[in-house]
């Protein structure tokens, strides 16, 4: 071989050999992944329940893909935020002690805030360190340090784990009125929709296509709060037929009730009998209680 092919070789020989040293590393250690929290897999839980001290239990179920709320009230949950939760169950855990040799009370495990379970399995909530901010969890017999990523959910409003839709899926098509103060749509036929005499006397909005209609109907099948708040008794609500909405559905015995407890600077809709509260900015209200184009 000539030396210019010699050389050749021994360049090529050159890349390989930095390939490998890339790819391989010799004398670095692969990092260990962390111990999970515990063995649970969170698509296999079916039940949560929150304790917290001094406020109602938080429990949710989960039917086929969605979650329900069935304490302290009844609702569809924002499954989202169940999701989020149900993480914990797989949390890394970045160091673990024996409960039996460490006290308790330094942590805040002696009587913890929070008590969260994943079905039979019991997680209690302590104290955060101060380095990285980990909070203590006690699993049976252990202490663990976790990522802190869902403690001021657990802690906060149960309407934290309320979905923010005004009708539950299996409602939105099922509406056969919609009974605005001002504005009454009945259902007739097979899809129909027509104006009827409504509380407020108002008259009828003339010359309404059904694409706006629909539109309508839409709006409030859709409805999504940006925010959900325990019901708070509006002071003085004013007249009821100027503050309430009643939304009929078939098959149901009683409509749906909202009560209208602001309509400014925030459009407030409240479901009295669930104990929550829908917030709304203020331009929602052209969208949700008129017919005219917003």
């Amino acid at each position: 071989m000539t030396t210019r092919t010699w050389l050749n070789l021994a360049l090529l020989g050159g890349v390989a050999l930095l390939v490998l040293v890339v790819v391989y590393q010799p004398g670095l250690h692969t990092a260990q992944p962390l111990p999970r929290l515990t063995a649970l897999v969170p698509a296999n839980i079916t039940h949560l329940r929150i304790e917290r001290d001094g406020a109602a239990p938080i429990a949710l179920e989960r039917k086929a893909q969605d979650w329900i709320m069935t304490a302290p009230v009844r609702m569809p949950a924002n499954t989202f935020r169940v999701e989020t939760v149900l993480q914990v169950a797989q949390a890394e855990s970045h160091a673990r002690m024996d409960a039996a040799t460490v006290r308790l009370a330094e942590f805040k495990l002696d009587k913890p805030r929070v008590q969260l379970w994943f079905d039979a399995t019991e997680i209690a909530f302590g104290a955060t360190e101060p380095l990285n901010g980990r909070r203590y969890v006690r699993l049976g017999d252990s202490v663990h340090l976790i990522s802190d990523t869902v403690y001021f959910d657990l802690i906060g409003e149960f309407t934290a784990f309320a979905d923010s839709a005004l009708l539950a899926p299996q409602s939105q098509n099922r509406l056969t009125q919609l009974d605005l103060p001002a504005l009454r749509l009945v259902r007739v036929g097979e899809g129909g929709w027509m104006q009827a005499p409504n509380r407020m006397h108002a008259p009828p909005e003339p010359e309404v296509s059904m694409d706006r209609v629909n539109a309508l109907l839409d709006a409030w099948r859709r409805a999504r709060a940006i925010q959900v708040r325990p019901y708070v008794t509006p002071v003085s609500a004013g007249a009821e037929p100027e503050n309430v909405i009643f939304i009929h559905l078939e098959d149901a015995e009683q409509p749906l009730r909202f009560d209208i407890v602001s309509r400014t600077p925030d459009l407030v809709l409240a479901r009295a009998d669930l104990g929550v509260q829908y917030h709304f900015p203020a331009g929602a209200i052209r969208k949700l209680f008129s017919l005219a184009v917003p």
